[in-house]
């Protein structure tokens, strides 16, 4: 799925080939401490949890990427690259925001049951807003 993703991205962004490669391979870098610091949030008691989610969570985000995994005409002007690089932009400071807030959630120590579940619903809602980006363009 990575190799798709990363080919497909990469032939509808020409002018942004490397900031695009960085985001991709930054959040798969990401991904394991994601997905780490959600299991224990949600389930850090129940192996059980652990092992469901770590069969169907997988699944899920690829069942979805393949809805949206698509190629697009590149942009044809200069000021549809400069508007390219500036969401890039955006993504990168949100990857910062998610890496640093990951990284506060694991030094700070053994959370409560309210916390964790918590840390969950704003790394989820953090992860999500990226999505902002193409409806902010759609209106």
């Amino acid at each position: 799925m990575n190799t798709a993703v990363l080919v497909t991205c990469i032939r509808n962004f020409r002018k942004n080939r490397g900031p695009v490669s960085g985001i991709l391979k930054g959040y798969v870098g990401l991904s394991t401490a994601i997905f780490t610091d959600l299991c224990t949030a949600l389930s850090s008691s129940d192996p059980s949890t652990f092992l469901l989610m770590l069969t169907i969570v997988p699944f899920l985000v690829c069942l979805t990427a393949i809805l949206f995994l698509r190629e697009i005409p590149p942009s044809s002007t200069t000021s549809e690259d400069k508007e390219e690089a500036r969401y890039f932009e955006i993504i990168n400071v949100i990857a910062v925001v998610v890496t640093v807030y990951l990284l506060l959630f694991d030094v700070t120590g053994v959370h409560n049951r309210l916390i964790s579940q918590s840390f969950a619903l704003i790394l989820l809602i953090l992860l999500a807003s990226p999505i902002s980006i193409p409806l902010y363009i759609a209106t």
